[in-house]
Formats: structure tokens, C-alpha cells, sequence
């Protein structure tokens, strides 16, 4: 009985990973874990059958994946993305990190230098942005990034105007 509790919790995480997989790239089908050598590496199956070696992917892309697989096996409430950007993830796949963490169930926190993340962030009036320093914090909404944005207001320089004002007390 527990065999086949085991198989049908594997085939459960391999259908929730493909999901995720058909969103970052509709030609990816699955995740195998397929024997080199005397070790198992990773593998992701395309529609085609073709196995391609995670790590023989595009840094973004692996790094899509890896967060996508790491997501369902550990389900985490919150998740931390520190330096978006060293993800490898460049503006047009921005929109699919985003895409995959709106269909996670957890708080996500991410930290950016980056402005292509910040204006695809700042789409979603989900979105809260937090301006740190000097031990203050202070909350902009999406819609008050995405005005900065769209007047050519660079958001990481009013971000340190703001954080002088906010510490001015």
C-alpha cells in the first residue's frame, strides 16, 4: 500500500511541475531524473520527447525551472527571491517568473536593482513595493511605481529621496 501511495504522490508532483513547466515554456512536457553515468541529473522532457539536460539550458530558464521544482516539493509560505536579476532571468522571460509566482500559493518577497523587474511587478495591483534604509521602510503601491515609471522617473533614484525624506523625521 504505501508503493502505491509513493507512486501516486510522485505522478501528483510530476503533473503539478509539468503545469508549471507548460507556462515557462509550452514545449517543455516534464522533469526527469535520468541516470549519467553512476549519478542522476536532471532532465526536462520536451513535447517532442527530446531530454535535454537542465543545466544544459539557459541560465534564466534553468533558473525558472529550479524555482518551479523547488516550489512544489517544499510548498514554502513565504518565498524570498534575493537579486531577481542574478537569476539570469532577462525582461522577456520577467513575465513568465511573474506568471509562475502568481499561480503560487505562498507570499513572495523579492529583492531588485533591476528596473525591467520593477515595471513588470509594478503591473499588478498586487504588488507592494518597499523603499528600505537607514532602518525605515517605506510602502509604495504598484500604481504609484508604475506613475514614476511612466514618467520617466528613474524609481531606484526616488527610491534614495524617499528613503531621506522618510529618515528626516
Amino acid at each position: 500500500a504505501s508503493d502505491v501511495y509513493k507512486r501516486q504522490e510522485y505522478n501528483s508532483l510530476r503533473r503539478e511541475i509539468s503545469g508549471i513547466l507548460k507556462l515557462i515554456d509550452e514545449n517543455l512536457d516534464n522533469v526527469i531524473l535520468h541516470p549519467v553515468d553512476d549519478e542522476h541529473q536532471l532532465f526536462v522532457e520536451k513535447k517532442d520527447g527530446t531530454l535535454v539536460r537542465i543545466d544544459d539550458l539557459g541560465r534564466g530558464l534553468s533558473s525558472l525551472i529550479t524555482l518551479s521544482i523547488l516550489y512544489v516539493l517544499e510548498k514554502p509560505e513565504v518565498l524570498m527571491i534575493d537579486d531577481v536579476e542574478s537569476m539570469g532571468i532577462f525582461p522577456l522571460r520577467l513575465e513568465t517568473l511573474k506568471s509562475v509566482l502568481d499561480m503560487l500559493n505562498s507570499i513572495v518577497l523579492i529583492t531588485t536593482q533591476s528596473l525591467d523587474a520593477i515595471a513588470v511587478f509594478s503591473s499588478d495591483d498586487k504588488v507592494k513595493f518597499y523603499l528600505l534604509g537607514k532602518g525605515k521602510i517605506k510602502e509604495l503601491k504598484a500604481k504609484e511605481v508604475k506613475l514614476y515609471l511612466e514618467a520617466g522617473e528613474d524609481i531606484r533614484i526616488v527610491a534614495k529621496n524617499f528613503i531621506y525624506e522618510v529618515t528626516k523625521d
